[in-house]
């Protein structure tokens, strides 16, 4: 009864050994490896009003996907720095926030890291601070950034906060 009883609980500890090393999420493969921080410019950043309703993180590698997402989003809205990119050694990663009911909100990629297997866009959400007067209006904040190009797998990691309230 004892080696069943072992057996039986080294075999379930095993299959649990098992399923922790085959469910690394893919974010911690991302960052195996020595990562380095990324340059990038602004393009364009503000707030969209109708264009877009689901929240959305875009990497825009060609120029057919840039001119399709700059219909989709309507450019006259789009406060853009620069709509002419060299396709050949940048690339483009855009984060557009769900839309919201009311002003105070805004977006923002923070920082862009690059591990040997992946990149991992930070992305920090700020929400009016509490009790704060607002605009009662829809608004959408967007981010877009210019980066040096890279063929490998992008993840993106939100973060939500709020201002300090007032």
């Amino acid at each position: 009864m004892k080696k069943i009883l072992k057996f039986t609980a080294l075999s379930a500890v095993l299959l649990v050994l098992a399923g922790l090393m085959t469910s690394c999420n893919e974010q911690k493969e991302i960052r195996r490896g020595e990562g380095f921080c990324k340059q990038f410019t602004l393009i364009g950043q503000g707030i969209l009003s109708g264009s877009v309703q689901q929240q959305q993180n875009v990497v825009i590698r060609t120029q057919g996907e840039w001119e399709r997402f700059k219909t989709v989003i309507e450019l006259q809205n789009l406060n853009a720095h620069e709509t002419e990119i060299d396709f050949g050694k940048h690339m483009i990663i855009a984060v557009i926030d769900e839309e919201r009911r009311t002003g105070g909100w805004d977006i923002a990629i923070t920082s862009i890291t690059e591990y040997p297997n992946g990149i991992i866009v930070d992305v920090v959400v700020t929400g009016p601070g509490y009790e704060c007067p607002v605009p009662q209006m829809h608004t959408q904040p967007y981010h877009i950034v210019k980066t040096d190009r890279s063929g490998k797998r992008i993840e993106f990691e939100h973060v939500m906060q709020h201002r300090a309230p007032c």
